[in-house]
């Protein structure tokens, strides 16, 4: 155990109040060094993260670090448990609410071998028991060390195409390897970064940047380093968080839209016109700008046709970064890009995942399956085709395996064990049945524009239903029973009812 004073940790950041946050809890609050390290930490809710970041130069793979967190204790507790890991991150300092505290690496549960996560466990002492419903400040000073980092988990140090970068992979759960967090889905907070770069480089993350410029930031401080600050005022998983670092060249751009116009046309901006702030980081030696570029347009495009269909575009900018990781990934604002393809996709989970939330990893097809076909819509309306990836169009080698999968997955389910075809492919065919079912109705099975019509107004029920909120596949079938009713007028409920039933008992039966 360490006991050590922390002169000049406090953060100075401004943090914006949390959205509404709701979900269960585990009732018997299990400390998470005893339980699966993929699952939370149910003690507490984390309201909120200040990351501070100092890269001395480009490539170096020690960086010093400092976060504090408000939290909130949802049990009477004695320390605080975060995610850690010790291999790679080293802690010299805590305070809470202003006083030096005791803390330790606590050894948890081991994870799946292949996925990486040892259990770690940072247990910060509180000086006296506090009690349920208080809100704690924490503040820990340590070291990321990314020497030998293997590409997959945390962070990401490359030299792609002579372009130096920093990017997280914090996707499913490898926040930890980087940020001390409670690192899980359920449990979402707003996030700020203050990043000192050296003076040729930027620094892009999720949010608004608070001053300044995303060429230059605020300007180099007496010390010689380009800080940027940004703040991420809606919150968000720790999965969904981006820091991306390095040289970019950066195109920015306003887009407006009539919300009444329908389609993604632009119109010229006024102060009463919505508007859609872009912005696309790129690498200067990347091949294929303009392919990332016109993707990007795509993007814009899509964004602006689901603001009209479900509900404005939630987020402060619609961010783009193109970096090297396993796969393009939605983090919230600042979309990492591996190749243009991926684009539409990636900006629809700003709808679903990013802002409609899993409750648990059971639940990823709520994600990845409403992404999935709502991707397909978009097409669908632009094209006059839905390309969603349905159980009835794939290949034949694939078709078993998505007949047979489970969408209804257990709250202990381990993400990486499900990263498969069925959470976006059996997730997509099962809205594509529910929008047959609600078709069939109304007796207008084969009527593509009824049908459509339809389920896009339940659509924006659900979103409008469950945004800045945790959405569960058993919640899903008690909102449907409730709100079709009064969308299919004329319809008896217990018909609906039966109807509903049938859909469940199909495509979202619990795993046993």
């Amino acid at each position: 155990m360490k006991r050590l004073v922390a002169a000049g940790l406090l953060l100075v950041l401004g943090c914006a109040p949390a959205d509404d946050r709701t979900g269960a809890r585990d009732p018997d609050h299990v400390e998470i060094d005893a339980k699966l390290p993929h699952l939370p930490n149910t003690k507490i809710d984390v309201q909120s993260y200040e990351v501070r970041l100092r890269f001395d130069r480009f490539g170096k793979t020690s960086i010093p670090a400092r976060v504090g967190l408000e939290v909130e204790l949802l049990a009477d507790s004695t320390d605080l448990r975060l995610h850690v890991d010790d291999e790679r991150m080293s802690f010299t300092a805590a305070v809470v609410d202003g006083a030096e505290a005791e803390f330790e690496i606590v050894d948890g549960t081991d994870g799946d071998d292949r996925f990486g996560l040892t259990g770690d466990v940072l247990k910060v002492t509180f000086n006296e028991e506090r009690a349920a419903g208080s809100v704690v400040r924490v503040d820990l000073a340590y070291r990321i060390d990314g020497a030998g980092m293997d590409g997959d988990r945390g962070i990401l140090f490359r030299d792609a195409h002579d372009d130096p970068i920093f990017v997280t992979r914090n996707w499913p759960y490898y926040a930890r390897f980087w940020l001390p967090s409670n690192d899980h889905p359920g449990d979402i907070a707003t996030f700020d970064a203050v990043i000192e770069v050296p003076e040729e480089g930027q620094a892009a993350a999720n949010g608004y940047l608070v001053e300044g410029t995303y060429e230059e930031g605020s300007g180099v401080n007496a010390e010689g380093y380009r800080v940027f600050r940004w703040s991420q005022p809606t919150p968000i998983p720790t999965y969904a968080i981006n820091i991306s670092v390095g040289k970019f060249e950066i195109d920015q751009q306003e887009y407006c839209y009539d919300p009444a116009v329908p389609g993604s046309a632009t119109v010229a901006c006024t102060n009463e016109t919505p508007k859609i702030a872009y912005v696309y980081f790129l690498r200067p030696n990347l091949p294929e700008k303009e392919a990332f570029r016109r993707a990007g347009r795509s993007g814009v495009d899509s964004a602006i046709l689901f603001s009209k269909l479900l509900g404005e575009y939630p987020y402060e900018k619609l961010g783009f970064v193109t970096a090297p990781h396993p796969f393009s990934m939605e983090a919230v604002s600042l979309i990492i890009m591996t190749g243009p393809g991926a684009t539409v996709h990636e900006v629809v989970h700003h709808w679903w995942g990013d802002t409609v939330y899993i409750k648990h990893w059971g639940d990823f097809w709520i994600s990845e399956g409403f992404t999935t076909y709502f991707t397909g819509l978009y097409h669908e309306i632009v094209d006059g085709e839905n390309t969603s990836c349905l159980i009835e169009t794939a290949p034949a080698e694939t078709r078993a395996t998505l007949e047979q999968g489970v969408l209804n997955n257990p709250a202990d389910t381990d993400p990486m064990a499900i990263f498969n075809g069925v959470p976006y492919c059996r997730g997509a065919s099962a809205l594509h049945a529910l929008r047959a079912t609600i078709a069939g109705l109304v007796g207008v099975p084969d009527d593509r524009e009824r049908s459509l019509d339809l389920f896009l107004r339940l659509a924006r029920r659900i979103y409008q239903e469950y945004r800045f909120k945790l959405l569960g596949s058993d919640d899903l079938a008690v909102f449907l029973k409730r709100e079709l009713p009064a969308l299919l007028n004329g319809v008896a409920r217990s018909e609906i009812d039966r109807a509903i039933d049938a859909w469940q008992a199909e495509w979202l039966p619990k795993s046993k």
